[in-house]
């Protein structure tokens, strides 16, 4: 790297610096919050004042190229008293760089190249190209919000620019010229005069620019710019919204037909005397009846379409969340297209829930608590009506009934898992129709039928209909997931009940040689058999310090299982016996998989799945029943606490989302972990 690159430059002055700590970048410093720490670390290391000022930056943020050039403004974060750092930071200004920000002290300040060109010159191009660049950011703003402006001009500045414009030899910056005059209102009828005959190669990445200044500063041109625009599929909503003129409708129906800036669509069909709900049925209509080729475009489309149907069929002053419920019980509305809006909102309930629970919890003092889009009351409301509007769209589609949860969209499965006890008895029809669905993917399959099976809800015909697809059901695991695989849970039941076809599906997979089977595989032996030889096939694995996590993480949940039937004790004191078993406590990451499995299977006919969820009120209860397990080793107990400490409901119960948990729950949950920690310390 040259000496005099940007970041050699940068780098020596700050770190040269008497007034400040810099933390320089290094590979190990990835987040923001390890610069702090470092910085934290080195000031205690030499010694120096706590308070003591401190910048730096973490590699990812790093706005240099390979040469070290500056190529965008480089964020640099802070501690410390914020006008020294201003101070130190604004020393470079001589050097050929400017500083922005650092107008509070949560906000980072922002260092960019200058120059200072001095007329409007081919010979001072390149000075122009940096002095430009910093003029036309739209983030590079000074003064406080709301009032936030564009850098200033200098003395003699606006002259120059207007200069550039009327010269042929400077084309390289007139768009960025235009650009930084636009952002400060300061364009004139010449400087649009002089663009006329080059503004489709200048403004080649976005022509609506040039034609919403004409527009905006009442140029003649301006109809002729966005009738070519118009012509060339080119023009923008947000343009043709401007002009207002009735030609525009087409144009902006096309737009409104990928996808784009429907809201603005059904603004300019209402100006042009279109009711706007009938104008977005016959645009969704028209979407289904022509779909793209490609599903995700056609997805995008109708998802849009539906973002904005709610306000255009409905009083626009609604809140959005009532907007949706009316909407789904207007007639008026085809019944597949508020299917469709029910299927898009299908987390709206869960997000109420978490919002209405967070009401209960004070703000932390770091950060104010989130106001919630409605009122508590409104919120109740929806909430009660949901389900009936639901199922009501579907009836009318010809859909199966709801299972109170999209099976397609993994939010919704975690939330429907967190809740199962009030989810499962009140969507039956909706649990055991999709579970048999050949529609259903394997995930959705296996939430639904968990919280069937979870709740003693499933059927002898409910496990035949799933068991009729067991092989659609057999696929690659689904990463992340919060219920076990269907095909698991489907032989769980199948045993419990004494089919016959467990035994055949787990021999079917254990003949799988696919390395993704491998962990599902595991499951199935120490759930169907109990002989010795697997018992000490899925200990080895369990215990071994070279398996995989994933196989590593089955094989102890198996083994445990395998154990738990063999022995006729609870998984939970077979999974204490495991962690207990020589060596493996000295491991903590093979310990922690028994500690995990004794969590898991606190309640073996609703066993958990997945990683420990740090916000999960199921999680942290069952870790609480393990630890105060009297009949479980203190230090498997103490382990098991540790583990429960990770929950972020215990630490931070008002920055979580918690579906299922409001203040009492939590506060009962706190109290309750503090009651087993002080018994296991004289344990």
């Amino acid at each position: 790297m040259p000496a005099t690159s940007d970041r050699a430059v940068l780098l020596a002055a700050l770190r040269g610096s008497a007034d400040l700590l810099f933390v320089t970048p290094d590979d190990e410093l990835v987040t923001q919050e390890e610069v702090h720490h470092e910085a934290r670390e080195q000031i205690r290391r030499r010694g120096l004042p706590p308070d003591t000022p401190y910048a730096g930056w973490h590699t990812p943020a790093s706005a240099f190229d390979r040469k070290g050039s500056l190529r965008r403004p480089q964020a640099i974060y802070f501690g410390g008293d914020r006008e020294t750092v201003g101070r130190a930071l604004r020393r470079l200004e001589p050097a050929g760089y400017a500083v922005f920000g650092g107008r509070s002290d949560t906000e980072a300040f922002l260092l960019v190249r200058d120059a200072r060109p001095t007329a409007a010159d081919p010979a001072q191009l390149d000075d122009w190209r940096v002095r430009l660049a910093l003029l036309s950011d739209p983030n590079l703003t000074v003064g406080q919000s709301p009032t936030k402006l564009p850098v200033p001009l200098r003395d003699g500045e606006e002259a120059l620019l207007h200069t550039i414009l009327a010269s042929s030899s400077l084309a390289p910056v007139h768009r960025q010229t235009f650009l930084a005059l636009g952002r400060r209102h300061l364009l004139v009828t010449d400087d649009i005069d002089h663009l006329l005959s080059t503004w489709r190669t200048v403004f080649a990445e976005d022509p609506s620019a040039f034609a919403r200044a004409a527009l905006d500063s009442g140029h003649p041109a301006a109809g002729r710019l966005i009738g070519e625009l118009l012509a060339d599929g080119a023009a923008t909503a947000d343009l043709l919204w401007a002009w207002g003129d009735p030609a525009a409708l087409p144009g902006c129906r096309r737009l409104a037909l990928r996808g784009d800036s429907i809201d603005v669509y059904l603004r300019l069909a209402a100006r042009a005397g279109t009711a706007p709900g009938a104008a977005a049925i016959a645009l969704a209509t028209e979407m289904r009846a022509t779909p793209d080729p490609d599903p995700a475009v056609q997805k995008r489309r109708m998802e849009a379409l539906c973002y904005a149907l709610p306000a255009a069929v409905g009083d626009p002053d609604l809140p959005v969340q009532r907007a949706i419920v009316n909407t789904l019980r207007d007639g008026t509305v085809p019944a597949w297209l508020r299917a469709e809006l029910a299927r898009l909102h299908a987390y709206l309930p869960f997000r109420l829930r978490s919002e209405l629970n967070r009401l209960t919890y004070p703000s932390d003092g770091r950060r104010p608590s989130p106001r919630p889009a409605i009122g508590p009351d409104e919120s109740r409301a929806v909430l009660a009506e949901w389900d009936e509007a639901v199922d009501g769209a579907r009836r009318a589609a010809g859909l199966p009934p709801w299972p109170g949860f999209d099976p397609e969209d993994a939010r919704c499965r975690e939330a429907a898992v967190e809740l199962l006890d009030e989810m499962a008895p009140g969507h039956l029809a909706g649990l055991r129709a999709c579970s048999a669905h050949r529609s259903v993917s394997e995930p959705g399959t296996a939430a639904c039928l968990y919280l069937l099976t979870a709740t003693s809800s499933a059927r002898a015909q409910d496990l035949a209909a799933v068991a009729e697809r067991w092989p659609e059901l057999f696929v690659a695991p689904t990463p992340y997931t919060t219920v076990p695989p269907a095909l698991l849970t489907l032989v769980r039941a199948l045993r419990a009940a004494g089919d016959p076809l467990a035994d055949t599906v787990t021999r079917s997979v254990l003949a799988d040689r696919n390395d993704w089977s491998r962990p599902l595989r595991h499951l199935l032996a120490g759930e169907m058999f109990t002989d010795e030889e697997t018992a000490t096939r899925l200990w080895t694995i369990a215990a071994s310090t070279s398996s995989t996590a994933a196989d590593r993480d089955e094989a102890a949940q198996a083994f445990v299982l395998l154990d738990s039937r063999r022995s006729g004790e609870s998984p939970r004191q077979a999974a204490a016996r495991a962690y207990a078993a020589a060596a493996v406590p000295k491991i903590p990451f093979v310990g922690r998989a028994f500690i995990v499995c004794a969590v898991a299977l606190a309640e073996p006919r609703r066993p958990l799945w997945g990683y420990f969820g740090q916000g999960s009120v199921r999680w942290l209860s069952a870790a609480l029943l393990v630890a105060e397990d009297e009949e479980l080793p203190a230090d498997f107990r103490r382990a098991t606490l540790d583990l429960a400490r990770r929950s972020t409901i215990l630490s931070h119960p008002a920055r979580v989302r918690l579906v299922a948990a409001d203040r009492t729950t939590t506060d009962g949950l706190r109290s309750r972990f503090e009651q087993i920690s002080a018994r296991l310390l004289t344990a």
